[in-house]
C-alpha cells in the first residue's frame, strides 16, 4: 500500500530619426524635407531587410524535439527531487499539501515526456513508456524510505529495480527506434541518473544542505539522454525532422 502511494509521487522596434536642413527659402526646405524622408524610407527598408536575412533561426523540428526533450528531462529531475524532500520533511505523510502539490507536478511531467514519445511511436509506446517511468520514480522511492528507516534489504530490493528498470527501458527504446540505441547503450547512458539521483537522495535523507548541488549534478546528466534519443529519432524519421 505504502508503495503504491508513493509511486504517485512520482523582437525589436527600431526608431529613426530624420535629420532636418534648415535653408533661407520654403523651397529648399520641402526638397531637404522630401530627400530626408526619402533617404529614411530606404535605410528603414534596407535595414529591416538585413535584420531579417541576418537572424538565424533553430525552430525547425529537429531542434524543437531536442530542446523539449532536454526540458522535461531536465524538469524531471528537480520535481522528483522535490518531491522526495517534500516527502521526507512532511514524515511520510501523502496527504501533506505540500507534497501533493509537488508529487502532482512531478506526475504531469512524467504524462508530458509520454505524450511526446507518443507522438513519435503512438500511443502503445505512449503508455509503456510512462509505466516504466513511473516504475521508476517508484524505485527511488522505495530506495528513499529504505534510507530513512534503516531498511537496507529495502535499499537493496530498490537499487536491484533500478538496475532491472534500467535494461527495461533499454529495451524499449531498442524497439521504439529500430536498432538505433541499444539496450546496452540505454542502460549505460541511465546509468549516471541512477546514481547521481541516489546520492542525492542520501544528502536529502541525512538533511545535508549539499543536496542541492547534487541534485543540479544529476540533473546535468539528462540532456545527454535528450541529445542521444532525439538524434536516433531524427535519424529514423528524416522525412519528419
Amino acid at each position: 500500500m505504502r508503495n503504491k502511494m508513493w509511486m504517485r509521487m512520482i523582437a525589436g522596434l527600431f526608431a529613426f530619426a530624420l535629420i532636418g536642413a534648415a535653408c533661407s527659402s520654403e523651397t529648399d526646405t520641402r526638397a531637404a524635407d522630401r530627400d530626408n524622408a526619402a533617404a529614411a524610407g530606404s535605410t528603414t527598408e534596407d535595414d529591416s531587410t538585413s535584420a531579417t536575412e541576418a537572424t538565424p533561426t533553430v525552430d525547425t523540428p529537429a531542434a524543437s524535439l531536442l530542446r523539449d526533450l532536454t526540458s522535461l528531462l531536465d524538469q524531471h529531475e528537480y520535481h522528483a527531487g522535490l518531491a522526495v524532500l517534500t516527502g521526507v520533511q512532511a514524515g511520510g505523510d501523502l496527504k501533506d499539501p505540500t507534497f501533493k502539490a509537488a508529487a502532482g507536478t512531478l506526475d504531469d511531467n512524467s504524462k508530458d515526456l509520454a505524450a511526446m514519445i507518443g507522438s513519435v511511436y503512438g500511443k502503445p509506446a505512449e503508455k509503456a513508456f510512462l509505466k516504466l517511468w513511473r516504475a521508476h520514480i517508484g524505485f527511488f522511492v522505495d530506495y528513499t524510505l529504505g534510507q530513512a528507516t534503516g531498511n537496507k534489504s529495502m535499499v537493496a530490493e530498490a537499487r536491484k529495480n533500478l538496475d532491472g528498470y534500467r535494461n527495461d527501458f533499454g529495451a524499449l527504446i531498442e524497439g521504439a527506434t529500430e536498432g538505433g540505441l541499444t539496450q546496452e547503450q540505454v542502460a549505460d547512458a541511465l546509468t549516471p541518473h541512477v546514481e547521481s539521483t541516489i546520492t542525492a537522495i542520501d544528502a536529502v535523507v541525512a538533511g545535508d544542505a549539499s543536496a542541492f548541488d547534487k541534485l543540479r549534478t544529476a540533473a546535468g546528466h539528462l540532456p545527454h539522454v535528450a541529445t542521444a534519443l532525439s538524434g536516433a529519432i531524427v535519424n529514423q524519421f528524416p522525412e519528419k525532422f
